[in-house]
């Protein structure tokens, strides 16, 4: 029924909590686990079981090439994609795996996620970076206008965030989806080393006809950038090479594609440079 693919980077106790919450919240569903262990220091190997397989890799090739290769291990119908920093609510899976079967139309499923004192996470949802969304976003101006739906279509702030929801992408650390689905949309893009790979996958599966849905009634809890925590400088600076591949790959659907080309990669300068000093 369920394959869960968890793609581990040095977390290994944020992991061990993570499967002891899963466990926890299925009952009478057929399942596998699929750890991908992207090269870690820690080994992971003593979680494997009858239900537990864990696959270590030899280098770093990404977030996206790990999934890729857990998607290649999974033999049931529903996947679950599930970051190792989260903890899986009380019949959580079930419920998602249910709602994702009662209509073939719905390509992707995300959950409400949740910081670890409840308060609701932005990035459950949220629309393609069109220019004006990336901007309102970028220069907060939903908290200077929380009321004007223009400045807050980037999370969908203007939208009750306890109501089911048709969107443009949901939260990486929960996607469902058929497995059957990836016969058509195709697999995750590897040129995302990691960042947005999520949103390339829910821009595709949108693009095939099939919907994108936020379902709140299932949630999780998400320790948020656990696994960042650990990694170098140069690493973090794979969201801007992600965030250019993006538009690059995509050019063709923003309209103000000249303005954001001149713009891009001046912002993406102008933001290393604040990380760099902010670091040193």
């Amino acid at each position: 029924m369920i394959s869960i693919i968890i793609v581990n980077y040095n977390v290994k106790a944020y992991l061990e909590q993570c499967i002891k919450s899963i466990l926890s919240s299925i009952s009478n569903l057929d399942f596998e686990i699929i750890i991908v262990d992207n090269n870690s220091r820690e080994s992971v190997d003593g979680l494997k079981s009858d239900k537990i397989s864990v696959y270590s890799m030899d280098n770093n090739l990404g977030f996206s090439s790990a999934v890729n290769f857990g998607l290649s291990k999974a033999k049931k119908d529903v996947v679950f994609l599930l970051n190792p920093d989260i903890i899986v609510s009380n019949q959580a899976i079930e419920k998602l795996y249910n709602y994702i079967l009662m209509d073939s139309s719905i390509g992707v499923v995300g959950c409400k996620v949740l910081d670890p004192d409840g308060t609701y996470q932005l990035s459950s949802k949220r629309s393609f970076p069109y220019f004006f969304n990336s901007l309102s976003y970028v220069l907060e101006l939903y908290k200077i206008f929380p009321n004007v739906k223009f400045f807050n279509r980037y999370n969908y702030l203007y939208a009750d965030h306890n109501k089911i929801l048709d969107v443009d992408a949901i939260s990486g650390s929960c996607m469902v989806f058929r497995r059957e689905i990836l016969n058509v949309v195709g697999y995750f893009d590897e040129k995302f080393f990691l960042y947005f790979e999520d949103t390339d996958f829910c821009l595709r599966v949108i693009d095939s006809g099939y919907k994108v849905v936020y379902y709140p009634e299932a949630s999780i809890i998400h320790y948020k950038g656990e696994s960042l925590k650990l990694v170098n400088t140069q690493l973090r600076f794979e969201f801007y090479l992600s965030l250019k591949y993006f538009f690059y790959k995509y050019k063709n659907k923003f309209n103000y594609w000249p303005l954001i080309k001149i713009l891009l990669p001046i912002g993406i300068l102008v933001r290393r440079f604040i990380v760099s000093i902010k670091k040193y």
